[in-house]
């Protein structure tokens, strides 16, 4: 996908478990957030409004499939959910592994930064970039989230210059006593 030069807005699908309702309706407010910068965000709970009986499973597959972007919410429940090969946190995860290996970019793993790392990070994706929403608020004002939805290097290094320096060799005298 060419995110630079594309019309229509990044489509971004927010998945997440669903907890206590301070946490579902942060990550509802994380979605109205995007939205007003500009990305076609949606998650379960927008979808689900324009359906009187939804399959969620199929909601959340075709939500990841038809993204251009999905944002995975980390927090204790889902890791919970996935440590444990629990209904559609799992399949959900399942999927995202399997297509990260061919889309790599397209993932992004967050944390509210309200938890430590260990405590929110499903075994299947220790070692994997979490992006800690909170400080990336705090220090950058959700730049590095944005650099990441659009595929856009923060920090730009120069080319390679065609000429490669000579190091400079020490001489060595010739013996003498």
């Amino acid at each position: 996908i060419d995110l630079e030069n594309q019309n229509e807005p990044i489509k971004v699908f927010v998945a997440y478990a669903w907890e206590d309702t301070e946490h579902n309706e942060k990550v509802i407010s994380f979605v109205n957030f995007l939205r007003n910068k500009g990305f076609d965000a949606s998650m379960d709970r927008k979808e689900s409004q324009q359906s009187s009986s939804v399959n969620f499973n199929q909601l959340m597959i075709g939500g990841i499939q038809n993204s251009d972007k999905v944002i995975i919410v980390l927090s204790k429940k889902y890791k919970e959910k996935s440590d444990n090969f629990e209904g559609g946190v799992w399949q959900e995860l399942s999927m995202i592994l399997e297509e990260k290996k061919t889309k790599p970019n397209k993932y992004i793993f967050v944390t509210f930064g309200k938890d430590e790392r260990e405590a929110i990070t499903p075994t299947a994706i220790l070692g994997f970039d979490i992006l800690d929403l909170k400080k990336d608020q705090d220090d950058n004002d959700f730049n590095t989230l944005f650099a990441k939805i659009k595929e856009e290097n923060i920090i730009i290094f120069s080319d390679v210059n065609k000429e490669v320096i000579d190091v400079k060799k020490a001489e060595i005298k010739p013996f003498k006593l």
